[in-house]
């Protein structure tokens, strides 16, 4: 309970900051505002249950952070999933094959041959 209580205050917070934020620091970003709203009011399990999928599909997220405009819709598509219980099942499992994975709205941008992991890449 007292975790959920942390997690709301850290997004009222952040939502704060982006309000703070004049329109040139939000262009410095890169982003709109709108889209800075959305992520600094996202749980933080979104990311994290993202990150969990990209690796479980071969994805290398240093590379997928550096592609901003995919990122941030990989986020996005994550964050409005209508899945998200299958997701939580199948991430559960130890060792859920990457086959099993299709379900995943983001599984087409984690099959970019450019996102794969090689050998010597690590998150």
């Amino acid at each position: 309970m007292f975790d959920a209580v942390k997690e709301t205050v850290a997004r009222w917070r952040a939502q704060a900051q982006v309000e703070a934020m004049s329109d040139r620091e939000c262009a410095d970003l890169g982003v709109g505002r709108d889209t800075l709203r959305r992520h600094a009011g996202m749980p933080p399990t979104v990311e994290a249950r993202m990150s969990q999928m990209a690796a479980v599909q071969g994805v290398d997220m240093s590379r997928l952070r550096h592609d901003r405009d995919s990122y941030l819709e990989a986020v996005e598509t994550c964050d409005s999933c209508g899945v998200t219980k299958r997701c939580k099942s199948f991430l559960a499992r130890p060792d859920s094959p990457a086959a099993e994975a299709a379900f995943c709205p983001n599984s087409t941008l984690y099959s970019q041959p450019a996102l794969a992991r090689t050998a010597s890449v690590k998150d």
